[in-house]
């Protein structure tokens, strides 16, 4: 048992086993609404690879980390072999093999982020456990966050079972099997093997090992084997899905540092992430959990999740390109490290009526963010794709569009979820859908304008809205002017006669 000064908070109502059940329905509606992707290389790196395996993917349509191979493969491997199953058993869907991969994710996720809390128990008692997987279910991003297929997603999945398995503290006797630290490796190899930027909280791991660990030089050496076998086996993955062999960590170094190409994307200051954050999260939420949070890393200085928590922020912030999503995979320890904080805030401090009256208000606060965010699309786009898919699914249409095809997406083409019966068909944004003499739209065709304007038709032809990529009442309440940020799919039908 902790000691009493860690276990001040109250309990929470809830048993562990009502809130995995809570979480699994949180987490399973997420996954069901949360259609598209969060970022481009959530779905380009990942499923168009794997839709390339399929025959149905060009090579010529694949981002260029593609021909340089410096993208491992192990997850668009997993995600082929879900999809080839998924054929197999006559569902040829697209979008359902996205939702199979999302609930795959979900329910991952669930699973460790159980095991977790209960491992840590005996650091945080038994209602800071409850209180850490309640907040890994119930607040307003980890839902969404842990429903994706991306590699942020995975590589913290595996990084967390990773850690599941070794002793946590420095205080703590190492009673593992040898044969734990070897699948602990394996899990943590892994987490490099999806996503090689966790090499910085693996360095932070490595660390706590020589220097607070006490581990003995047989179970350290097990955890080192179990790393390289994972290693190894995602090279031979590369090596088959690429046709060559290659070492695609090296690679990737090599390009994104020492060639510069991350940096063509973007260079910010060490502190960019500070202000990304407060801009894209809620202050009042975000605020109080990075103070919390950071209560955590002093008091639990010694622990094995702080010392790879700080390894890894402080190696993306001395990275030169920064995306808000690379520390994606960090939100789990910072709850952990949050919920530390928590219950080392003074008895009298928590105990407060103010703070339970702000509490509360940032429960509310929090139970929106989590309805909107959880039960919308991820993506604006995958609403258009989705009926142009269901569309055209068994008769052929052509889709003229002004500007932009609907499967572009900047310079590369979105093509697992193209309607194979769809013909694009480009019209200049001068010209109308009454210049016979250049377009011939039958019955039943679709058109997409520029900005949703309806330009003049032809004499028996008319359009009728078919789809918007957002409901008609949103587009009601454009009191930001969020409308002229967003881009708002709208696809007509033309009709003949009448």
């Amino acid at each position: 048992m902790p000691p009493p000064e860690l276990t001040l908070i109250q309990p929470t109502r809830l048993s562990h086993r009502a809130l995995i059940i809570l979480g699994l329905v949180i987490y399973t509606i997420t996954a069901y609404c949360s259609e598209g992707f969060y970022h481009p290389d959530e779905h380009f790196q990942l499923l168009e690879f794997a839709n390339y395996k399929l025959g149905q993917t060009p090579a010529a349509d694949l981002p260029w980390e593609f021909p340089q191979q410096i993208r491992p493969t192990l997850q668009p491997t997993i995600a082929l072999v879900v999809m080839r199953a998924a054929r197999a058993v006559g569902i040829s869907n697209p979008f359902i093999w996205a939702l199979l991969l999302r609930l795959l994710s979900a329910w991952l996720a669930v699973w460790v982020f159980v095991r977790m809390s209960r491992r840590l128990t005996g650091v945080l008692g038994e209602s800071g456990s409850r209180l850490l997987l309640g907040a890994s279910f119930l607040l307003w991003f980890m839902p969404f966050l842990s429903v994706r297929f991306s590699s942020e997603n995975w590589s913290a999945l595996s990084f967390l079972f990773g850690l599941s398995l070794l002793p946590l503290d420095s205080s703590e006797r190492s009673e593992t099997r040898v044969r734990d630290y070897i699948t602990a490796g394996f899990a943590l190899g892994l987490s490099f093997v999806f996503r090689f930027q966790m090499g910085f909280a693996l360095a932070g791991v490595g660390l706590w090992v020589l220097i607070r660990g006490r581990f003995g030089w047989a179970r350290i050496g097990a955890l080192v084997a179990g790393g390289v076998a994972a290693i190894a086996m995602g090279t031979v993955v590369d090596w088959w899905f690429y046709g060559n062999l290659v070492f695609t960590p090296w690679r990737y170094f090599a390009s994104n540092i020492i060639h510069g190409a991350a940096a063509s994307f973007g260079v910010a200051p060490w502190w960019w992430y500070f202000p990304q954050v407060m801009n894209h999260a809620i202050p009042v939420i975000a605020i109080p959990l990075i103070v919390l949070a950071a209560v955590g890393i002093y008091r639990a200085r010694d622990h094995l999740i702080t010392w790879a928590f700080v390894a890894f922020v402080v190696g993306h912030i001395a990275v030169s390109h920064k995306e808000l999503r690379f520390l994606f995979p960090m939100a789990f320890p910072l709850l952990f490290l949050a919920v530390v904080g928590w219950q080392h805030l003074g008895r009298a401090v928590r105990a407060s009526r103010m703070l339970k009256v702000g509490l509360g208000a940032l429960a509310v606060v929090d139970f929106a963010a989590l309805l909107f965010v959880g039960t919308r699309a991820a993506d604006n786009g995958v609403t258009t794709w989705r009926y142009l898919y269901d569309y055209a699914r068994h008769r052929p249409t052509t889709l003229y569009v002004q500007g932009d095809s609907p499967y572009a997406f900047a310079r590369l083409h979105l093509d697992v979820y193209r309607a194979p019966l769809v013909t694009i068909v480009p019209v200049d944004s001068s010209l109308t859908l009454a210049d016979s003499a250049r377009v011939h739209p039958r019955d039943g065709d679709l058109f997409l304008p520029v900005n949703g304007i309806v330009p003049p038709t032809a004499p028996g032809m008319r359009l009728e809205l078919a789809h918007r990529s957002l409901p008609s009442w949103m587009l009601h309440f454009d009191v930001t002017h969020w409308e002229e940020r967003t881009h708002v799919w709208t696809l007509y039908r033309i009709a003949r006669g009448g």
